[in-house]
């Protein structure tokens, strides 16, 4: 039986001197894809492959849980964050891609809805609109076992 439930799954990899970390939204089916994957491609699988072979099959990047979906970081600690939301840079609280020196400050940061670029001045949350509330799934942690009972 398959499950149609999303899971994220974050895979990390150097490329041109960056250190990236990419968190891919992927059914249930597609995980099971990847682990038969990586066990037939265990001589050449590398994180890299992973993220591609991700790509191939039509998953997207995807911010989970506030985090973002794509983080670089550059030989010289700079760090770039990008936030998505089924595959489109997009993040209604804040800056969708931020660029950050070495020492953590912001550099630069652009906003994006859909994968459309909007000016910082023209930019609000949707919380900010009075008598919006945005309500966000909440993600479920497994509950711990009860203890058993004394004997």
């Amino acid at each position: 039986m398959t499950g149609n439930k999303t899971s994220h799954i974050a895979v990390s990899y150097k490329s041109n001197g960056y250190d990236i970390t990419d968190t891919y939204a992927v059914s249930e089916d597609s995980l099971r894809d990847a682990l038969f994957w990586a066990n037939d491609a265990a001589n050449s699988a590398t994180g890299q492959n992973l993220a591609q072979w991700f790509a191939k099959q039509g998953c997207k990047v995807d911010s989970f849980e506030g985090k973002p979906a794509r983080v670089l970081r550059g030989p010289d600690c700079s760090t770039e964050e990008y936030y998505y939301r089924d595959g489109k840079k997009h993040r209604e609280d804040g800056p969708a891609v931020l660029y950050r020196d070495a020492d953590g400050t912001t550099a630069r940061e652009e906003f994006y809805l859909n994968d459309i670029k909007v000016k910082k001045e023209r930019f609000s949350s949707l919380t900010e609109i009075p008598g919006v509330t945005v309500e966000r799934p909440v993600s479920k942690t497994p509950a711990k076992p009860d203890a058993p009972a004394p004997a």
